[in-house]
């Protein structure tokens, strides 16, 4: 047999692979005994007839197909040894045009395993940067928890206590609940039109708000407005429009004040507390951001180190998996596929082009740091796995056999595994670099 090598691409290969007449001839016997031994022939026990008898019996072209199959599959598993490459996925074979008596011959595409070589990856100088926290960034926290506490109250048309006291418009923030008629070039616009909607002022078509600030129960009000030209109702864009509004009620956005009443509703002593407080997390989370962005740098330093090349199948099955699982995520919301596209206004090769960019990188960092990690007998054991798993529930309130049941079920606890392994080998790589603290 001879085997001929082409290497496509560094992780394809073709193999040209002849076999002789000989080889070919035997292999028919082979298959023609064995179909000979299932015929029956009149006059004879089963697989005991002549062959000249027998040969009236059996389909030749069927013998003839059986046998260049098993020559292909012998050859093939052959070559590989021979040659000792080791494929990664299934390979593709052309069969050349065959006639009896010639040598067959046939290629095999092999994909096969990825090929990494690593660079030095110790000593390697990485600079771990700590944002320092200031009174704006506890104030700006703080801010923003009471915004997210804020809370809505109404605006009466008279007041008990004050009847005299104007009424407060609507400000940005505020809620009113309103009916809308709109109308374009003298049309109705019933998609765009609601006899009663609660709308948030400070969220809309600038051109609307302005006209909706100020307004108060009761109040009716009429303006022009314009469409913006960007839009998603092409229909509409850019169009001028006619609008009534009539409020029903006004909500006015209240956000508590910065004191120790606001405190002491989520749970704090006084103001001060809860600034410290504040600060704590707010500097816990930098010197976790200052862990994260080391290790990207490290990873990203070695890889540039390294030499990674791997098979496009690889690739195909990664974009594959991430689809399904976006899918999956979409049924548990009651969406679809087509709803996603839509609303991101993408095609499906699109969104299988932005997943194969980012699975060429995540495969390429994953195979680096396996390779590192076999190079250094890193190993997740269950026990590490059972940990992750049970301080993942803890955070969550979340009973664990529940959560690895329900994990289990989604296929995830494949990727619990494979972030308890990366967690290890950076550390490894934190452990072997030297890392520098600055400011």
């Amino acid at each position: 047999m001879q085997v001929d090598i082409q290497r496509l691409e560094p992780c394809k290969v073709a193999l040209n692979i002849q076999v002789p007449p000989e080889q070919i001839s035997q292999t028919i016997d082979n298959v023609f005994n064995r179909f000979a031994k299932r015929t029956t022939v009149p006059g004879f026990r089963k697989g005991k007839a002549p062959r000249k008898l027998a040969e009236r019996f059996i389909d030749a072209d069927a013998v003839r197909e059986a046998a260049l199959d098993q020559v292909v599959q012998d050859a093939f598993r052959e070559a590989l040894k021979e040659t000792g490459i080791e494929p990664y996925s299934q390979a593709s074979v052309e069969l050349k045009e065959f006639e009896e008596g010639q040598p067959l011959a046939f290629t095999a595409t092999v994909p096969t395993r990825p090929e990494i070589e690593l660079g030095e990856y110790k000593a390697i100088e990485v600079r771990r940067r700590v944002v320092s926290i200031g009174d704006d960034d506890v104030s700006r926290e703080l801010q923003r928890v009471r915004e997210q506490s804020a809370r809505y109250d109404e605006v009466r048309l008279a007041d008990e206590d004050s009847p005299d006291k104007p009424l407060p418009g609507a400000a940005e923030g505020d809620r009113v609940q309103c009916s809308i008629n709109i109308t374009v070039d003298g049309e109705a616009q019933p998609a765009e039109s609601h006899d009663s909607a609660w709308v948030l002022v400070g969220t809309n078509f600038p051109e609307f708000d302005r006209n909706l600030m100020g307004i108060k129960p009761g109040e009716t009000r009429e303006f022009d407005f314009s469409y913006p030209a960007e839009m998603e109702n092409e229909a509409l864009a850019g169009k001028k429009a006619h609008a009534v509004i009539k409020a029903e009620r006004v909500q006015q956005r209240i956000v508590p004040a910065e004191d120790d009443e606001f405190a002491k509703s989520v749970g704090v002593e006084n103001i001060e507390a809860l600034r410290a407080q504040f600060r704590q997390q707010l500097e816990e989370a930098a010197q976790r951001q200052a862990d994260d962005f080391v290790e990207q740098e490290l990873l990203a330093e070695i890889v540039q180190r390294s030499t990674v090349n791997f098979p496009l199948s690889m690739v195909d099955e990664e974009v594959a998996h991430r689809v399904a699982t976006l899918i999956k995520g979409l049924e548990r919301r009651g969406l679809t596929m087509d709803d996603y596209l839509a609303h991101h206004k993408k095609s499906l090769t699109d969104v299988e082009t932005e997943f194969a960019e980012e699975s060429r990188q995540i495969l390429t960092n994953t195979l680096v740091l396996s390779r590192i990690a076999h190079d250094n007998d890193i190993k997740v054991t269950d026990a590490e796995v059972t940990e992750e798993l049970n301080q993942r529930a803890a955070a969550a309130g979340a009973d664990p056999k529940v959560m690895r049941q329900v994990m289990q079920d989604q296929g995830e606890m494949s990727r619990l595994t494979n972030s308890v392994f990366i967690r290890k080998v950076m550390e490894y790589l934190k452990s072997v670099s030297v890392v520098k603290e600055a400011s």
